[in-house]
C-alpha cells in the first residue's frame, strides 16, 4: 500500500543518512 512505500522510502532515505550525516543532523531528521 502506500504507507508501506513510503516506510520502504523512509528507510532507504534513513539508511543513506545514516551513512553520510552527522549524528545531530541525523536527530533533527528525526524530530521532524
Amino acid at each position: 500500500g502506500i504507507i508501506d512505500g513510503c516506510l520502504e522510502l523512509k528507510r532507504g532515505e534513513v539508511e543513506r543518512l545514516n551513512m553520510t550525516t552527522h549524528p545531530t543532523e541525523f536527530g533533527m531528521y528525526y524530530s521532524v
